[in-house]
């Protein structure tokens, strides 16, 4: 970018100093021009008188005296046959002159009537310029001239160039260097630039779009308030990216945590139902078959008879908790259409089969509500849990789970009956049953939320379950 910066200006600056050097060198060549064939003719009309009267000496005078103006450098006076007549150096003088000469074969390529009477640089040394002045055959030099010749010969001057000349070639090179120079420096000036502003700030975002395609989230763009560029703009777009895939990424990894908590406890609520339920279960009826069997070897067959009711009654209580173990799971794994929702659809079923009945009690306002899987597996749980240890335990005829909001942005989930009861206090002691309570509280601490059990003996039990609802995006 730099370097597109740069060429550009360095060739319009070159562009504009040529041209105002041909512009001035022009200007001046035909001012130049103009001066000296003038000086032509002027010296001509000084010579004129003593040409006529073939008086060399007075021309050798007059030539010596202009020459010693130091912008005369040379003068000739030849004829029609090339030869050097009159001269300020007198070893010239009588002697053929070379057309190959410089300014000779300058001039004389042209046709006659194109000539140039100026001729720039034609000695082969800088700075000088030869003058040409035809010199006409007049009536007066018919005498000793043939009149059917328009000229009679030509006077050459040579002279230095002004200084006018020289400074404009000087000017030109100091534009050049100067041109070069602050192209140079612009240059410089606009890759630093750019590499402060542009280059060095999209290197950044390229090491950290790096970083994030590797899942280091960490990384952010360095940001100035004093910046509010586009690529300012791109750097908080790119934080705020780094900031969303960070707690995306954290929420994955706590939902893979609670997932996998899940899965420990489900296996151990059902290993647990499986050892309470089924093991004691089949060890029971294993118990009960034997002594029925030994009552029936000894004749007994009314002890033996009582025997196998027990065993018939207990295998249909069994054959329900089997059956609400089996309504559980299918509920968690089925399409999700809100928590109220959830919970009518698995009472309704298992009202079919349980010996209780268990209304559900929801809130207007509570109707549609949506929750993240996470928690509503929990409170579907933690629901399935209580209403088991009620139907087990609690030898009440009815329960209810109600789902309030007590207060903006609470919700409150209760699992009440009107049983037995228990004596809270005594929950964990030696001998007592908990009956799944810890499992329940741990269930509800892994989504945040409280956890609380209100009974007593004969007043049935109560238990809470409140949760701060998440806000809405």
């Amino acid at each position: 970018m730099a370097i597109l910066v740069v060429i550009p200006i360095m060739l319009a600056m070159l562009f504009f100093s040529f041209s105002q050097y041909y512009d001035e060198r022009k200007m001046i060549e035909q001012q130049l021009e103009q001066n000296t064939s003038q000086l032509g003719d002027l010296l001509l009309g000084s010579l004129r008188h003593s040409m006529l009267n073939n008086d060399r000496q007075l021309s050798r005078e007059l030539i010596a005296g202009i020459t010693q103006n130091k912008s005369i450098a040379r003068i000739w006076i030849i004829n029609l046959s090339n030869e050097v007549k009159i001269s300020n150096l007198p070893d010239e003088e009588n002697k053929a002159w070379s057309m190959k000469s410089p300014g000779c074969e300058q001039c004389h390529k042209y046709p006659v009537k194109d000539q140039p009477r100026v001729i720039i640089n034609t000695l082969g040394q800088d700075g000088m310029m030869r003058v040409a002045t035809p010199i006409l055959n007049t009536s007066e030099c018919w005498a000793c001239h043939d009149s059917e010749k328009r000229y009679v010969g030509v006077l050459l001057i040579d002279t230095p160039l002004p200084d006018s000349e020289k400074n404009i070639l000087t000017e030109l090179r100091t534009n050049l260097i100067l041109s070069v120079g602050f192209a140079l420096l612009i240059g410089s000036g606009a890759y630093l630039l750019i590499s402060l502003m542009v280059v060095q700030r999209i290197e950044n975002l390229h090491h950290l779009l790096k970083a994030y395609t590797g899942g280091d989230f960490e990384k952010r763009f360095p940001m100035d308030n004093s910046q509010h560029d586009e690529i300012a703009s791109l750097g908080q777009t790119f934080n705020r990216m780094a900031d969303r895939l960070a707690e995306h990424e954290a929420q994955l990894v706590q939902t893979a945590r609670v997932r996998e908590t899940a899965i420990v406890e489900e296996r151990e609520r059902i290993a647990r139902e499986l050892h309470d339920g089924i093991a004691q279960f089949l060890g029971y009826v294993t118990t009960k078959t034997q002594a029925a069997h030994l009552f029936i070897e000894k004749g007994d067959t009314q002890k033996a008879g009582a025997f196998m009711r027990q065993i018939e009654a207990e295998t249909q209580k069994q054959a329900l908790d089997v059956r609400a173990s089996i309504l559980g799971l299918k509920m968690v794994s089925g399409e999700r259409q809100g928590l109220a929702t959830d919970i009518r659809k698995y009472l309704s079923q298992s009202n079919l089969f349980m010996d209780i009945e268990v209304l559900a009690e929801v809130a207007p306002g509570l109707e549609n509500l949506l929750l993240p899987p996470e928690i509503e597996l929990q409170l579907m749980r933690i629901m399935q849990e209580a209403i088991s240890n009620v139907r087990k335990h609690s030898q009440a005829r009815q329960a209810h789970v109600t789902l309030e909001q007590p207060d903006k942005g609470l919700l409150e989930m209760t699992i009440s009956d009107n049983g037995i009861g228990f004596d809270v206090t005594s929950i964990g002691t030696k001998g007592q049953p908990h009956f799944g309570l810890a499992t329940m509280r741990e269930r509800a601490e892994s989504i945040g939320a409280s956890f609380d059990v209100k009974s007593s003996p004969a007043s049935g039990t109560v238990i809470f379950v409140t949760l701060s609802l998440p806000e809405k995006n």
